[in-house]
């Protein structure tokens, strides 16, 4: 389902600068902070009210096929984080996003021409970045099989106003606590702790613990995919260790038998392409 785009409000200040997304003017009204902490005992990186700003986005892409938008991106490095990547969901580029039809893995370089960036709270504009994207060849849409995801990455971004995670140097495994990084509409970024249910099909699934269930059913409006009234959902949001490592980037994220269960694209798939 595609989601509206985005009208700037006369106090956001767009900025075409070849990619630095730095230089876009930051509005000096913040983010509401967010209400408390729900693991305190894992690394501060990781704790809601210290989210870093510029990490986490809601994008709006232009394609050479249209635009298309909703979903999540965030930065991330595998070694420096002087060189950090966007990393979003492939199906994101295609009818999921509002496209026609779906890009293919090795049509994005060609396809791709900008993205621009917004606060994933308050919607505002962040910068536009027109760096190419990196050649993901065995990516694929949700929720087709993919030895490589459901990942797009874009590369030679600008580093002074980006705050990037680090990609996990040991791959999880089941039984793993884990935790997603989701912006929360009126709630701030929320941190919601998991378990790491399954490896199927190349797919990492996952179960939000009984607690994140309880507090989030009812609320989340946007994660009812199907629901024309959808405000946010969350494909392409980073799934991180104890550590602050990412390990999986979201594809989705559902209510089924009274439990929150996703599917994650395992970062080990794709980060020889970074």
């Amino acid at each position: 389902m595609s989601q509206p785009l985005p009208v700037p409000s006369d106090e956001e200040t767009w900025t075409q600068s070849s990619g630095d997304v730095a230089s876009a003017q930051i509005p000096q009204n913040a983010p509401p902070e967010s209400p408390a902490k729900l693991v305190p005992e894992v690394s501060p990186l990781i704790v809601e009210n210290e989210i870093p700003a510029n990490f986490l986005f809601w994008p709006v892409i232009e394609t050479a096929i249209g635009k298309t938008s909703g979903g999540l991106v965030f930065a991330a490095y595998k070694h420096d984080p002087d060189t950090p990547v966007l990393l979003g969901n492939l199906s994101r580029l295609g009818p999921t996003g509002g496209l026609d039809k779906q890009i293919d893995a090795l049509d994005v370089f060609a396809s791709w021409h900008s993205v621009s960036l917004f606060d994933p709270l308050t919607r505002r504009a962040r910068g536009v970045c027109t760096s190419r994207p990196k050649i993901i060849p065995g990516a694929r849409p949700f929720p087709a099989t993919s030895p490589h995801g459901d990942v797009f990455a874009i590369g030679n971004l600008p580093t002074k106003r980006l705050n990037a995670l680090p990609l996990a140097t040991e791959n999880p495994s089941v039984d793993d606590q884990a935790w997603v990084i989701l912006p929360v509409q009126d709630q701030g970024f929320r941190v919601v702790s998991c378990r790491i249910a399954d490896f199927d099909h190349n797919w990492m699934s996952f179960v939000l613990d009984d607690t994140a269930t309880h507090n989030l059913t009812g609320k989340l409006q946007w994660a009812e995919l199907a629901d024309d009234k959808s405000q946010l959902d969350i494909g392409g949001a980073p799934l991180v260790n104890a550590a602050a490592e990412v390990i999986g980037v979201v594809s989705a994220l559902r209510h089924n038998d009274d439990r929150w269960t996703g599917q994650a694209s395992l970062t080990a798939y794709f980060q020889d392409y970074l």
